[in-house]
């Protein structure tokens, strides 16, 4: 769910995440968890942050070649696999 650990700052656990979608997520319960955690550290000046952070250079697949490529990326040696066995993926 989130892009780096949660730290704390004081009384404010940060909590990085990926994505607005994400924070918007993480608001939908940000009120239940807020009242269990101040409860039972019994820390009322406790809040919660989820600033939104950008990914570094993140590459996606969509295309069937794409997967392909990114699947030769990690493993050189599907090549070879391919080959021996006379698959058309593409």
């Amino acid at each position: 769910m989130t892009v780096e650990k949660p730290n704390l700052e004081g009384f404010k656990v940060v909590c990085p995440v990926a994505t607005k979608a994400i924070a918007q997520q993480f608001d939908l319960i940000s009120t239940d968890l807020h009242a269990y955690l101040r409860k039972e550290l019994n820390n009322y000046s406790l809040s919660i942050v989820t600033p939104v952070t950008e990914m570094e250079n993140i590459k996606m697949a969509f295309t069937p070649r794409e997967k392909y490529n990114y699947m030769l990326e990690i493993n050189p040696d599907l090549e070879e696999f391919v080959k021996k066995l006379k698959l058309d993926l593409l």
